[in-house]
């Protein structure tokens, strides 16, 4: 089973992940050295959106533009 913490730990370890609240809609956000999440997701919430961020990374395209954002979706949904 994937797991989106071991794979940030694993290919990733200088990043770090930062719980807070984020303003409106937004669930998660990163700068490709920290990933933000909003501090009231649930569970699956946080795994899915560790996952989009991870792909940002990954993907080296920050910040991210609609025709981006339409592939991490749907990367993240796949994985």
């Amino acid at each position: 089973m994937y797991s989106p913490w071991r794979h940030l730990a694993t290919h990733h370890p200088r990043v770090r992940v930062v719980w807070t609240r984020l303003p409106g809609a937004h669930r998660g956000y990163t700068d490709g050295r920290t990933i933000w999440m909003d501090n009231r997701l649930c569970q699956v919430q946080r795994r899915t959106v560790l996952t989009h961020e991870t792909f940002h990374i990954e993907r080296g395209i920050i910040p991210a533009d609609p025709t981006e954002e339409r592939i991490v979706e749907q990367l993240t949904a796949k994985r």
